[in-house]
């Protein structure tokens, strides 16, 4: 199926076709893998989904094993796994575990022919979306699948929020930076501020010291390329927070101070 009206493209599940004349949009396609060591299950899942579910759910693979799961997962990145409980080898819950180390978001669902109660608590513990007996019926299959997929839209909306308040920290440090030094030179300091002010930075000591950075430029060179070069010296090796270059001279540096020696360390760190 190629480009044409009413067809969108998903990189995860490829072209989609959006029958509702009106409301024209782009819906992905969630990869499913399904893995179980017996074939009339494998067949009766995938002839399942194809019938009923082919607009929403795609199977890109199946497996027989935990290993080979494992090996299937990495090589065709799916959104969903339905996997047996007991399987030669490596079994699912095993199997599980591998997998949500991966990196990759994945919507795990059991599938075992026995309803045991350490199973389910260990399923849960896994953060399994659902729990589901055989034989499956189109039902329950349905609950299953809706269930994983809307796990995966809340991990997206927390990605996003995640992300979001990452770069609000990067835009507000820089503001953040210069009320903590301007509140460590002011003659009556509020230690409630200056809490809040190391917090929102992520310094993780109360004790340090400030230090004043001179420079002296040589001819062939200018105090605004010294500062920079220090300041981003100071900020990929160590702690430490650089002020921003005050007239033209010089710049504060606040040392973070665990213990004694760090002190003596950034000291070296400084003369090198």
């Amino acid at each position: 199926l190629g480009p044409g009206r009413g067809c969108h493209y998903c990189p995860s599940g490829g072209w989609h076709v959006c029958t509702d004349p009106v409301t024209i949009g782009v819906v992905c396609m969630k990869r499913v893998l399904l893995v179980d060591d017996e074939g009339p299950i494998l067949s009766g899942l995938n002839l399942l989904i194809k019938r009923y579910f082919q607009d929403r759910y795609m199977v890109v693979g199946e497996a027989c094993s935990g290993r080979e799961a494992i090996e299937k997962a990495k090589e065709l990145s799916p959104d969903i796994i339905l996997i047996d409980v007991q399987m030669p080898g490596i079994s699912g819950l095993d199997a599980i575990r591998s997998l949500s180390q991966s990196g990759h978001p994945i919507a795990f669902i059991l599938i075992t022919a026995y309803e045991r109660f350490e199973i389910a608590r260990e399923a849960l513990r896994l953060g399994v979306c659902d729990y589901i007996l055989k034989p499956v019926s189109r039902d329950r299959l349905e609950v299953a699948l809706n269930s994983a997929s809307l796990y995966l839209e809340r991990l997206k909306i927390i990605e996003e929020r995640e992300l979001e308040y990452i770069e609000r920290e990067q835009r507000l440090s820089p503001f953040l930076k210069e009320a903590l030094f301007y509140a460590l030179t002011k003659e009556k300091k509020s230690s409630q501020d200056l809490r809040l002010l190391l917090t929102a930075l992520k310094i993780p000591h109360e004790t340090g010291c400030i230090a004043f950075a001179y420079f002296f430029p040589q001819k062939d060179s200018r105090v605004s390329c010294l500062y920079h070069r220090f300041s981003q010296r100071v900020h990929y090796k160590t702690e430490a927070l650089v002020s921003d270059l005050i007239d033209n001279r010089y710049c504060l540096v606040l040392i973070p101070v665990k213990e004694k020696q760090d002190l003596g360390q950034f000291q070296q760190f400084v003369q090198r």
